[in-house]
């Protein structure tokens, strides 16, 4: 399935200020460094 890829493109985020939608499982260290993270 990955035969032939040679690079990833992650367009994922959080909102970049505080907000209603930073909950506990939606700041931008758990988008950004976990969701990258799980990625690799």
């Amino acid at each position: 399935m990955f035969e032939g890829v040679t690079h990833v493109i992650c367009c994922t985020g959080t909102t970049a200020f505080r907000s209603k939608r930073w909950s506990v499982e939606n700041t931008p260290d758990k988008v950004d460094w976990e969701g990258v993270k799980n990625l690799i």
